[in-house]
């Protein structure tokens, strides 16, 4: 008789009277009953009945009946209840937080359900175990929880605790029986119709060594359904000591897998694993020569997991799943109370605000604040329809189909000029104008390296970030106020403390420009909100611009509106496109010579202000 390892299973009773009828034939009439249109009420009844059955006893056999039924309508809900947090700035409102939450405890236990039934069977045994079943059952919990650890990276939350120790005992015990490299059939799979359990766990070691919160919502769905393609690129072997690099796994632990360079090799166990990932890096590298041109990144492509890869994408893998790779910087930890402001707009009327402020910018600066101010504050106007008959409801936690609010100061993320609305008879409401202050937070400076910061805004924070936003951090040294431009590379869900991010630096200051692509006239004066970056002689950074991150490109002409005038560039290297903001080096072509409203004559050159920052 085969032993089963400690899968963390609870504790089950016999059911009675008033359980769940977990009887084939009573499952697929529940099943056929289930109701679809609204997915609320259907995923709260299949959590009641997932958490019920978790904690009775029956028939393995029926278990296994039940939980296959369930795959394709907990696929269907989890699709749905998805949308409501994947892609939704942090922190999260409470009820999407929710709902992310429901939607992994979902997933937790059809887990635990095919955990349970390993048990059982394992347990009735008395002389073979059925290893095609028990297979089957391995391969579809391995599975589950790697769901679970999906769902905990969209949400940036921490995944529950023991989930890394059952996935290293189930692998174990697949090769134990020697089960681990059969292929099973997995509908549910988009590139592939089999895997193998070893594949499955490789997929969840990939996917937790690709950082998953330093991607976007977007990006990690890609990763987890791209792996498909290539987990079969990789070798899992036990550790020999002859090693130079790769990732350790000990199987006897509750710890997900890391860097050989930072694990002390003297200490290794019969229980150690390494993954080689030279060969996945090499595919992924052909990826990327075989690309005829940069998919650049956009919000577009979140939730559809099947569009193509962007190309830095590719790179942030290669980079990830390099083990090789160490950390640059040593950190210092900090205790820095600083003020944050996320996104370009914000930044943009931060900045102004201290240009406003600073005497020692001169009156340069001065005129050249008021005529960006002027310059972004149009008067809003909103079309109004008359709705009739609408009924508003409340809706709980299950309610997987509701309009998510979203913050008034969002609505201009990119920093587009509103237009005035033409007079074409509709009845118009001016909203008046936009106001100019700078919407920032209370943000706290956990620890700081040369490259960049970790930060952390309380529960009440009302900053909504993502990764590869841009966030000011408005910072106070020797009596003088300074902004530090940088980016958001990750962040963590830290429960009741709120949220941590991870800013990658950019430049220790940027000026606030207008910037407009010159196409014809009319695209030529519609300006946007961009930074101006410093060149700095000292490290070698040539200057560069910060712009929406569409349509600007590569070798576009734009429109500078700066220090009071016009100067037409062209636009050089991408350097960076996070999908929020691109920056780009740049050559001037040259001044257009208009004069701002209310100047009397043009300020100098770019090259006369650098000292002034």
């Amino acid at each position: 008789m085969a032993h089963c390892p400690d899968l963390g299973t609870p504790v089950r009773k016999p059911a009675d009277k008033t359980g769940f009828n977990t009887q084939p034939r009573k499952v697929d009439e529940w099943l056929e009953g289930l109701p679809r249109a609204n997915v609320g009420e259907c995923a709260r009844q299949i959590f009641t009945v997932l958490t019920s059955t978790n904690r009775q006893q029956f028939k393995y056999r029926h278990r296994i009946h039940l939980l296959e039924t369930l795959r394709e309508p907990v696929a269907f809900v989890s699709t749905q209840m998805r949308k409501h947090f994947i892609g939704s700035t942090f922190p999260l409102p409470e009820r999407a937080h929710q709902i992310a939450s429901a939607t992994r405890e979902l997933n937790a236990g059809m887990a635990t359900g095919y955990k349970i039934a390993i048990e059982d069977l394992v347990n009735s045994s008395l002389l073979m175990t059925d290893n095609r079943t028990l297979l089957t059952l391995m391969h579809r919990a391995i599975s589950y929880m790697t769901q679970v650890l999906l769902i905990s990276y969209q949400a940036y939350s921490e995944f529950p605790a023991e989930t890394w120790a059952a996935l290293h005992r189930l692998y174990a015990f697949a090769e134990q029986k020697k089960l681990h490299r059969v292929p099973v059939a997995d509908e549910q799979h988009q590139h592939i119709n089999k895997s193998t359990v070893e594949n499955e766990y490789v997929r969840a070691l990939l996917l937790f060594l690709s950082s998953p919160y330093h991607l976007r919502h977007g990006e990690i769905g890609n990763v987890h359904i791209n792996l498909e393609r290539w987990f079969t690129h990789t070798r899992l072997r036990n550790f020999t000591g002859k090693e130079e690099k790769g990732f350790v796994i000990d199987l006897d632990t509750d710890v997900p897998p890391r860097v050989m360079a930072l694990v002390d090799t003297s200490a290794a166990r019969k229980s150690w694993r390494i993954l080689d990932t030279e060969s996945i890096i090499g595919v992924l590298k052909k990826e990327m020569e075989r690309s005829a041109e940069t998919v650049s990144n956009t919000l577009i492509t979140m939730g559809m997991e099947d569009a193509a890869l962007p190309q830095d994408l590719l790179a942030k893998l290669i980079n990830a799943w390099d083990a090789q790779t160490k950390r640059r910087f040593s950190r210092t930890k900090r205790n820095e109370p600083v003020r944050a402001a996320v996104g370009m707009s914000a930044i943009h009327c931060g900045l102004l605000r201290q240009t406003r402020a600073d005497n020692a910018a001169g009156r340069v600066f001065a005129r050249h604040g008021r005529a960006l101010q002027a310059m972004f504050a149009d008067t809003v106007h909103f079309e109004v329809q008359e709705v009739k008959d609408v009924n508003i409801e409340e809706p709980d936690v299950w309610e997987s189909v509701f309009n998510r609010d979203v913050p008034a100061d969002r609505g201009n993320l990119l920093g587009e000029t509103p237009t005035k609305a033409e007079d074409s008879g509709e009845r118009q409401m001016d909203m008046g104008t936009v106001s100019q202050e700078c919407k920032v937070d209370g943000w706290t400076i956990l620890n700081e390296s040369a490259g960049g910061l970790c930060i952390q805004c309380r529960e009440d924070c009302m900053s909504r970030v993502q990764v590869g936003e841009l966030i000011g951090i408005e910072r106070q040294a020797e009596e003088r106020t300074h902004w530090l431009l940088g980016m958001v590379r990750w962040m963590r869900s830290v429960g009741n403390e709120g949220v941590e991010a991870g800013v990658m630096l950019l430049a220790p200051n940027a000026i606030p420009i207008g910037i407009a692509l010159s196409v014809d006239a009319a695209s030529a004066k519609h300006y946007q909100r961009g930074l101006l970056i410093p060149g700095s002689a000292a490290s070698g950074n040539k200057a560069s611009l910060v712009t929406p991150a569409h349509p600007f490109r590569s070798g576009a002409i734009v429109n500078v509106f700066f220090l009071g005038k016009e100067t037409q560039a062209r636009l050089g290297k991408q350097i960076a496109n996070s999908g929020y903001c691109a920056q780009f080096h740049f050559d001037v072509v040259s001044s257009l010579n208009r004069r701002a409203v209310g100047e009397d004559k043009p300020d100098d050159e770019f090259g006369d202000v650098w000292t002034s920052i």
